[in-house]
Parts: C-alpha cells; structure tokens; sequence
C-alpha cells in the first residue's frame, strides 16, 4: 500500500509530497518477535505472542476476545509515537481470523502526552475489513494528522474487531 494516497489530494495537486516509508514503530512492535513488549489489550481482550503462524518472522500477536464485545490491542502508554500535524500517515496491519467471524479496522487514539490519558482527538476507526482464517488479510487507515499548532499528538493505533462470540481469536502482525 502506497505511503500517500492522491485520492486524499485536492482536484489539481501538483506539489511534490514529504514521503517516508520508514515504520514509526520499533522491530518488536512490528512483528512481535520476542514479546508484547509496548501492546496493551483494549477491554473486553487478552493478547498473547504466539509463534504458530506469522506474516512475517516467527512470532505474531494473539488477540483474545473475553466477551461478545468488540476487542482488540493498541500500543501502550510510554509507546506511544508523535505525529506530526498536518501530514499524512498510513497506519497497516497484517491480521489473520483463528476462530470466530469478526471483522478487523485499525483503531487510532491520539494523546497529549507519550505516557498521559488525556486524548487530544476521539478515537477512530477505519472502515471495517472482512478477515480470512486461511490467509493473511492487510488491513489499512490513512489520514492527515490534525493541524494545531496548540495540541500534541502522541498516537497509539493497534487492531480493533467489531461485536462476536467470547474467545474469538484473531492474529496480527507486521503493524
């Protein structure tokens, strides 16, 4: 998936874009290769590393539901990445369906500090992709950071599924 997407752009846009294919996250975030070290479960959610099937490497994250709720996992607290204002970001994920029949979005919190809970923005979501138990599924959210020359936009972004069964498990990796 391309780094910057023209279709966001105005009718016209001729102006040559800053564009950085480098992951904002660190090698263990991003592929889980040898703890959830900086993922937390949102609620209703358990995570585990688990090294029976990967995207890429050896290792992915396990994503537990605990009830019929929508669950998931994002970064966590002290993890979290500045952002920018003003520039566009392109959040990607890799995930798998092991049971159940939910659907996958990226989720996105964006926090006045890298540790605090204050949220500078309400959380979002991207628009819901159906998920595959037989292969890997790549799911995506891009957007402008907010322009505020006032406010710090410290994100944590992760996978949220929609509503299921208690114990459906889905798998992420290469985030």
């Amino acid at each position: 998936y391309a780094d910057l997407v023209l279709a966001d752009r105005p009718l016209g846009y001729w102006d040559s874009p800053q564009i950085s294919r480098k992951n904002l996250l660190s090698a263990n975030q991003y592929s889980l290769e040898t703890s959830t070290a900086g993922w937390t479960a949102l609620s209703d959610s358990s995570i585990s590393r688990v090294t029976s099937d990967s995207w890429d490497g050896d290792a992915s994250l396990k994503i537990t539901a605990t009830s019929s709720n929508p669950s998931g996992s994002i970064l966590s607290a002290g993890n979290r990445v500045q952002l920018f204002p003003g520039r566009f970001y392109t959040m990607v994920a890799r995930v798998k369906s092991l049971s159940g029949s939910r659907n996958a979005s990226i989720r996105i919190q964006y926090f006045t500090t890298q540790s605090g809970g204050t949220e500078s923005e309400i959380p979002r979501n991207s628009e819901p992709f159906v998920i595959s138990n037989s292969e890997w599924t790549t799911i995506y959210h891009t957007e402008i950071v907010p322009a505020s020359s006032s406010v710090n936009y410290f994100a944590a972004w992760g996978v949220i599924t929609n509503s299921g069964s208690s114990s459906d498990e889905v798998l992420v990796d290469g985030i």
